[in-house]
């Protein structure tokens, strides 16, 4: 198993030498690095397997494999430098995430208009110039002034908060109809109207009504943009940037506190009104912003503009439409919202049953606690509180508490990536009650003492650090990212309508609990143990009912509340299905359309893996299902080593070879010699009789293993210290290479402009070619040119009466070589681009088979996808890379891992199979053991010798002609050394 940027080949190497002192909790243990040669360096990428599972992290050197581990994770070390200064861009994940950030950042001002507005209410209602304009005769019994009355308060307070809840309510159908961008701009355009109406009045009611009017807009608001937020960003730093919304509430807040300071003392209507008129700038950005940014990929998807999908995502990540890691994700949104879409059509109803039900009860309590917490006591009543309770200029320490509001913000959207949504809501609901009780206990016994005061301002400044650090932005986070893409926007609506009803509740209500007078509770500072006593409920609710989601996917959300029925339990989760999967899965399990994601995981699972573990002389043997002996490389001795972060391509796979059913045995004895002669190939003569060229109509086919000659050696045009080799060295390789009986040569790209000079030496002694198409790291639009590349030498050596001369010497095009293997693109998009390379070579004039080279596992994950679009299957197999098999059982294994692949795409014993082959395989001369896996000389001859006398030695490409000495030694130092043409001949 190789990977290979263009033909700069590298080993797969399976290393079972962990520290067995680790091994507290675990039994098996499998560390692959991938030796991905750029050039002449050599990068590693880290395999952890986990329950026979493998997953892929990004290439990284060894040396820092535990600096991405998991620090929700309990059995892994603990390392305070694991969870970095900065959020940072993980390594394998492709494309820019700047433009999504930025984009998320400024819909988050859409929360300036929500903060301002509900912060700017609680200093006009202390302005003396509006309590008096605006009082219908009442007098306020503290001062002695004229004044609003404490029910005209409620409901100039109040109103503002039930306009939100019907927007909130609306913002619904308003996103699913208008869409999330579309509807951001009517919903600013209704604010305006309530600011409007607020400017110009000067008595209760139309002040009131436009408080309406502005919370409808604010409710509308306040419902689409966690929604837009939670479907743009990446879900590594989803959280921070759907946290930014809280930050731009508080901003709001602060600001309006500032306004109201400078404006408070003037006597005439720019008292109130200019707080009010400065809404207007915040409108006219936001709706401009908005005319500009792109609508949201997963509002394509549930509309089914599945183009506009790609285009809108391909601004937010800044990669082509076409490449790997944008087609992976579109793919996977696009087969969540399709699963959920067979489980039930997207009404209200449906979101009060099942696992969307509970989805929903989680969001609505969340936000509702958080106003239940008191935070909007303070800032909308905090200026009279402050004031009534003798606090001097309470404008200041509304201003003060404003600014603790802001700056604790800060460390909450960096909290939320780095512990996690659980354990900052379950701290920061610790810290609110034990603040709420010192505040309430101190004010009911010392309730006229100066030193009263300043507990009550010290430990408010403190509650609000935790709540703005905590239930502030966590509660707008977990909303955004807990419901399914089909009834995302009418759950986020109602849990937001929840937020504002008891907004609404505790603006209503409040006056009535804190002031004293008539039919009034007069609980003054008592008020905070009823705050407080909600914050512990915080807490208990946050351990029975908040899921841990961070680092997952929106669609992987789906999949934890599929499989995981207990919140406390969420920690531990780590997505072990896509989506895609889960579509070909199901229709094999009975009842397809109601099964649970859990039936359809063990449906996958016993597709993907094995069911018992029995030990025989080469190693570990597991039984599949239907009692084929499967030989794995994981050995039960060693530790094992999790907690490994998804990839967008991660191989999630068992590790598993097969074995045929036979016993340990020693090698046979032609071959215990130390030197033992390998048999001898077909004579060149036997090819030089063929005639040199063939008609028009034939085609070069797949070799049949009906003759004792080998079929196929991989080649390399490349000088030991790296270089290009001339067109003469070539020459000479290709005559030496059909002097040793081979038909075919496999050469991986049109590198070196390999092609014209292979093709040409090739055709001059009769050879085949096995072409490749190489698909590199960047991507599959970096292997399109080469397409044309082929096809532009085809058509410049092919006669004028003839136009595919050059393809008949072409046995067999390989689209890609181990590129889902090395995370170059997704199953998804190399099913696409091989059906796009078949057009064009098929146009072109190509008619043999076209397939791809990946490992069996790859193959065997993904048969759906790749089957349909391979004429024939392949795989690279190597033996000296699974520890338990010595030389001389090579050809054993190849062999058997052949059988396993010919049923891949057709299933055991079944009649028509594709035909199948080992595009790679070999034994290195020199290097460190594997295990049982020892290089050597006389070991590489005993396993190529064993090869070419099994089954599959018709059917195998032999790795490689010569040694690449240009290489890197790699884990065991045989990188170099795969060469074996010598060996032939």
């Amino acid at each position: 198993m190789t990977s290979y940027p263009t033909d700069r080949r590298g080993l797969h190497h399976i290393m079972n030498n962990a520290s067995a002192a680790t091994n507290e909790h675990f039994t098996g243990n499998l560390t692959a690095l991938i030796s991905s040669d750029n050039g002449k360096e050599s990068m590693s990428g880290v395999w952890r397997v986990e329950n026979a599972h493998m997953k892929t992290i990004a290439p990284e050197p060894k040396e820092q494999v535990f600096a991405h581990l998991d620090p929700a994770h309990d059995d892994v070390p603990q390392n305070p430098l694991t969870m970095g200064l900065m959020i940072k861009k993980p390594k394998d994940v492709a494309g820019s995430a700047t433009p999504a950030i930025l984009v998320g950042l400024f819909v988050a001002f859409g929360g300036i208009l929500f903060g301002y507005d509900t912060g700017t209410i609680g200093g006009i209602l202390a302005m003396p110039y509006w309590r008096d304009l605006f009082s219908t005769g009442y007098i306020n019994l503290e001062d002695g002034k004229r004044d609003v009355s404490p029910s005209q308060s409620s409901q100039i307070v109040s109103l503002l908060s039930a306009g939100t809840f019907f927007g909130a309510l609306f913002a619904a159908p308003m996103a699913d109809i208008l869409g999330r961008r579309l509807g951001m701009v009517a919903s600013t355009g209704v604010f305006t109207v309530g600011v409007i109406m607020q400017t110009v009045a000067t008595a209760i009611p139309l002040f009131v009504a436009g408080r309406f009017f502005a919370g409808l807009g604010v409710g509308l608001i306040s419902a689409i943009i966690p929604l837009y937020q939670s479907e743009t960003a990446p879900k590594w730093i989803r959280g921070a940037v759907v946290g930014c919304y809280q930050l731009a509430i508080t901003i709001g807040l602060f600001i309006a506190a500032i306004v109201d300071n400078a404006t408070k003392d003037r006597n005439d209507t720019g008292s109130y009104r200019i707080p009010i008129a400065v809404q207007f700038a915040w409108a006219i950005i936001m709706v401009i912003g908005m005319l500009i940014l792109p609508e949201t990929p997963r509002y394509f998807i549930k509309v089914g503009k599945n183009a506009q999908a790609a285009k809108a995502l391909s601004r937010l990540r800044r990669l082509d439409v076409d490449h790997p890691a944008l087609v992976e994700e579109l793919a996977e949104v696009k087969a969540n919202h399709e699963y959920e879409m067979s489980l039930g059509k997207s009404t209200y109803a449906e979101c009060f049953k099942g696992s969307i039900g509970k989805r929903l009860a989680t969001g609505c309590m969340l936000q509702g606690l958080q106003q239940l917490t008191g935070v909007n006591f303070i800032f909308y009543y905090g200026t009279s509180f402050f004031s009534n309770s003798g606090i001097q200029n309470s404008f200041i320490i509304t201003i003060i508490t404003n600014v603790v509001n802001v700056c604790s913000t800060i460390p909450g959207l960096y909290l939320v990536e780095a512990w996690g949504r659980r354990p900052l809501l379950f701290l920061g609901a610790v810290g609110m009650f034990v603040c709420q009780f010192i505040i309430a206990s101190v004010n009911t016994a010392l309730p006229e003492a100066e030193a009263a005061n300043k507990v009550l301002i010290a430990f408010v400044c403190f509650y609000i650090y935790f709540f703005a650090s905590s239930w502030g932005p966590v509660a707008w986070v977990v909303t955004g990212e807990i419901f399914p893409l089909k009834s995302r926007a009418k759950c986020l609506s109602m849990t937001t309508a929840s937020n504002w009803l008891l907004n609404w509740a505790i603006a209503y209500a409040t006056p009535y609990m804190v002031n004293g007078g008539a039919g009034n509770a007069n609980l003054q500072g008592k008020v905070f143990f009823v705050w407080g006593t909600f914050c512990l409920i915080c807490v208990f609710f946050t351990w029975a009912l908040i899921y841990e989601t961070k680092g997952l996917s929106l669609e992987q959300v789906d999949e934890l509340y599929g499989k995981c029925s207990k919140a406390w339990k969420s920690r531990g989760f780590r997505p072990t299905l896509s989506f895609a999967e889960v579509q070909e899965a199901r229709g094999s399990v009975g009842g397809a359309r109601h099964a649970s994601l859990a039936d359809i995981e063990a449906d996958v699972g016993r597709k993907r893996s094995v069911a018992q573990v029995e030990h025989d002389g080469m190693g570990v043997i597991q039984l599949a299902e239907d009692n084929t002996q499967v030989l794995t490389t994981v050995h039960t001795s060693s530790p094992l080593i999790t907690n490994a972060p998804e990839s967008p391509t991660a191989v999630s796979s068992p590790i598993h070879v097969y074995k045929p059913a036979v016993p340990a045995q020693p090698p046979p004895a032609e071959l215990a010699q130390p030197n033992p002669p390998l048999a001898k190939s077909a004579p060149a003569a036997a090819h030089a009789s063929k005639p040199a060229s063939r008609p028009p109509t034939s085609h070069a086919s797949p070799h049949d293993n009906t003759s004792d000659s080998p079929w196929c050696i991989t080649y390399s045009p490349y000088t030991a210290s790296g270089n290009c080799k001339s067109s003469s060295a070539i020459s000479s390789d290709v005559a030496s290479i059909a002097s040793k009986g081979f038909s075919s040569i496999r050469i991986y790209s049109t590198d070196c402009n390999g092609l014209p000079i292979i093709a040409a030496a090739a055709a001059a002694h009769n050879l085949n070619l096995v072409l490749g198409v190489y698909i590199p790291a960047e991507g599959i639009p970096a292997a399109r040119p080469q397409i044309q590349e082929i096809i532009d030498w085809a058509s410049s050596s092919s006669s004028p009466q003839t136009t595919n001369d050059s393809w008949q010497n072409i046995e067999m095009i390989v689209i890609g070589n181990e590129a889902i293997f090395n995370a170059h693109c997704s199953a998804a998009s190399l099913a696409a681009f091989i059906t796009e390379a078949r057009r064009a070579f098929r146009s072109a004039g190509y008619p043999g088979p076209i397939t791809t080279a990946e490992p069996l596992a790859i193959l065997s994950r993904f048969p759906h996808t790749l089957c349909p679009v391979s004429d024939v299957l392949a795989a690279n197999i190597h033996p000296f890379f699974n520890p338990d098999v010595p030389a001389h059982q090579a050809g054993a294994f190849v062999a058997a891992q052949l059988a396993l692949l010919r049923d891949v795409c057709s299933g055991p014993g079944e009649a028509e199979k594709k035909e199948a082959y080992v595009l790679e395989t070999g034994w290195p001369s020199r290097g460190a053991p594997n295990a049982r896996a020892v290089p050597g000389g006389w070991e590489q001859r005993v396993a190529v010798e064993a090869i070419r006398r099994s089954e599959a030695g018709g059917k195998s490409a032999f790795f490689g002609f010569e040694d690449d000495e240009w290489k890197d030694g790699g884990e065991w130092g045989v990188e170099r050394s795969f060469g074996c043409g010598d060996l032939f001949g």
